[in-house]
C-alpha cells in the first residue's frame, strides 16, 4: 500500500454516548468538492498495529503524514490506541485508510480521527 497524502478534516473530534457507537465521518475526496461519508466503528476497524506487522505501511510514513508523532506511534502502551478503517469512494475511485479511535475520558467518550490518507495498491 502506498500513502499519497493526507487528506484535510473539518472536524476530528466527534462526541459518541457509547464505546461500540458509530461515527459518521464525511470528508471532501478530491478537488472537486465531492463528499465520501464512512461510518467509523471500533468493531469494523482493525488495530493499525496489525498493518504495520503486514509492512503494508510504516509508522515513519504515517508520522511524516502528520497522523501523530512518531515517538507517540511507536510507544508499546498506546499502540492499542490507533484503529484503522478503508473505505472506497465510488464517486472519487480513490480508497482511503481513516486512522481513529474512541477514548473514555471521566465516564464521556469520543472519536478521535488521527487522518484520513489516501492511498493506493502498490
Amino acid at each position: 500500500m502506498i500513502c499519497i497524502k493526507k487528506i484535510q478534516l473539518s472536524q476530528e473530534t466527534f462526541p459518541v454516548n457509547y464505546y461500540d457507537d458509530e461515527v459518521a465521518l464525511t470528508f471532501y475526496c478530491n478537488d472537486k468538492g465531492e463528499k465520501h461519508q464512512t461510518i467509523l466503528s471500533l468493531k469494523k476497524s482493525a488495530s493499525l498495529n496489525e498493518a504495520v506487522d503486514k509492512d503494508e505501511m510504516t509508522y515513519e510514513e504515517l508520522a511524516k503524514l502528520g497522523v501523530d508523532k512518531l515517538e507517540n506511534l511507536k510507544r508499546e502502551d498506546r499502540k492499542h490506541e490507533y484503529r484503522y478503517l478503508k473505505t472506497f469512494s465510488n464517486n472519487c475511485k480513490k480508497e482511503f485508510l481513516v486512522i481513529f479511535n474512541f477514548k473514555e475520558y471521566r465516564e464521556y467518550y469520543s472519536c478521535h480521527v488521527f487522518g484520513v490518507i489516501e492511498v493506493a495498491d502498490e
